[in-house]
């Protein structure tokens, strides 16, 4: 590929693709607790799960299993 494409492209490509899978994980992490937290509150999951942090108003709970749940 660097023959086709050159030095410069394959790590712009390679950065691009980094940004990516960073952002995709990063999506994951912050939709995930968010179904189990909907899950719990329509009773369809474990009750803590559907707790708030009073703070920050955040599934700590549900971020947390998932965290967990990606290790």
């Amino acid at each position: 590929m660097r023959m086709a494409l050159g030095a410069k492209r394959c790590a712009t490509d390679g950065a691009g693709i980094a940004v990516s899978t960073v952002g995709f994980l990063s999506q994951g992490m912050l939709t995930a607790p968010r179904v189990y937290y909907a899950m719990a509150r329509d009773g369809l999951f474990f009750k803590r799960v559907g707790s708030l942090n009073e703070r920050s108003r955040a599934p700590v709970v549900a971020i947390a299993l998932q965290a967990c749940g990606r290790a």
